[in-house]
């Protein structure tokens, strides 16, 4: 059996920034010892509706105008719990990632949240960024709380807010709790700003759709490229003149076994610009079936359910995967490429226009019917390969850079793993 010293001696993270690797093991620590719960109402009313805050598990501590472009308040925010800036928030709203609530520190200005939240105060040797940092961990949060935590009938939250710290966390010295939170603060600082510039991109491509494409009831776009300006105007043409359109259909599951196993796309496979061809399912396929549902690089799939029209190009890189249910396969016959009617498609997603063409009272469809009657832009061979060519490179900058911030997300996630006690240490 392990030894007393030598159980304190395990309970260091993997990864110890070099000034604390002669320092004390990190202790397990009641949460009580960490943060104290003020009490403090809005009784004077300092603070209005404008001021109420509401807790996101991605964005923390917002408020809720800024947010979400209104104030939730009730009729008096009188007993409204106030919340200074680096108090800890504990909402007792169930998420999917989160069954038991969320935990996150007030970064913020000073504001005020409904009695349904729990508002908490770090006390001298407690720094509120570690604890936004530890909490942020859906391993540390959920396994933290599930104990505390009852849940009613209608999967509310029964604990009381002094309960709540009576958890226990493990946390090292005060100095290298903010050492820690700091590491991880600048890290979601870099992440914040590839956010902006991915918003800004995206915004960018949304008003170059809007000037380079015609606008509702027209035929020729706002704005065309100077070398253009001259050319002879646009046209249009239904989409069933100038492409096959097919839609996949659900298979008969009776005939399992008959054919070969083959992977296929669904309309959730289809993504905006991307297919996900990763985990596909799988089904028999007859021979004839599988020309009938096969695809080639430079078709086009578009859903016809879920998102109608949310559209990307297949890039023939898995010949053996197949196309199902919901999908339209678009393959155009005369020069027309793919990539932009992706763009064009994307362009008028929300336009009345393409809106009067789906069908349902509450869940919309695209059906062939329809989408074969699409108008779609006809241009000029050299003016339409410069529009491509413009949207083309635009999309891949914006690729690169969600990638990046995956990427940044996924290196976060793994240094969490390092600077906290792995799971195993402190279950």
């Amino acid at each position: 059996m392990m030894g007393q010293a030598d159980q304190s001696q395990r309970l260091v993270p993997n990864l110890r920034f070099p000034e604390f690797r002669g320092a004390r093991a990190w202790t397990p620590r009641v949460l009580s010892e960490l943060l104290s719960e003020p009490k403090k109402r809005n009784r004077d009313l300092n603070y209005g509706p404008e001021h109420v805050l509401s807790v996101s598990g991605e964005y923390g501590c917002v408020n809720q105008i800024e947010f979400m472009g209104r104030s939730y308040a009730g009729v008096s925010v009188k007993d409204y719990h106030v919340v200074d800036t680096g108090d800890v928030v504990y909402t007792k709203s169930p998420l999917k990632m989160a069954p038991y609530g969320i935990i996150k520190a007030n970064r913020g200005p000073c504001g005020i949240v409904s009695t349904l939240y729990a508002v908490y105060r770090p006390t001298a040797d407690a720094s509120a960024g570690y604890l936004d940092h530890y909490f942020s961990s859906s391993h540390n949060l959920n396994s933290y709380l599930q104990p505390l935590v009852k849940k009613g009938p209608k999967n509310d939250m029964k604990v009381k807010n002094s309960d709540v710290l009576t958890g226990t966390v493990y946390a090292p010295d005060l100095i290298e709790q903010r050492k820690v939170a700091d590491c991880l603060s600048s890290l979601d600082a870099v992440i914040a700003e590839e956010g902006k510039r991915l918003e800004a991109l995206r915004a960018h491509k949304k008003g170059l759709m809007q000037a380079l494409f015609p606008t509702e009831g027209q035929t020729t776009a706002p704005l065309r490229f100077p070398e253009f300006r001259s050319a002879k105007e646009w046209t249009s043409a239904e989409l069933g003149t100038v492409a096959e359109v097919k839609l996949g259909k659900m298979l008969d599951q009776k005939k399992a076994g008959s054919g070969q196993s083959y992977p296929y796309l669904n309309n959730i496979a289809v993504r905006w610009n991307s297919i996900n061809t990763s985990n596909l399912p799988e089904m028999d396929f007859l021979p004839h079936e599988l020309h009938r549902f096969g695809l080639i690089a430079g078709d086009v799939l578009v859903c016809e359910g879920g998102e109608p029209g949310r559209a990307a190009v297949w890039d023939g890189a898995r010949p053996e995967v197949r196309f199902q249910k919901a999908i339209h396969r678009v393959r155009f016959h005369v020069p027309y490429e793919p990539e932009l009617f992706v763009t064009y498609l994307e362009a008028i997603a929300g336009t009345n226009s393409f809106k009067g063409i789906l069908t349902g009272e509450g869940i919309k469809h695209l059906t062939r019917e329809n989408f074969l009657k699409l108008k779609i832009p006809i241009i000029g061979c050299a003016e339409r390969k410069k529009i491509n060519s413009t949207f083309v490179s635009l999309n891949e900058v914006i690729r690169d850079t969600t990638a990046r911030i995956y990427a940044l997300k996924t290196y976060k996630s793994g240094l969490m793993q390092q600077l906290f006690l792995p799971p195993a240490e402190t279950a």
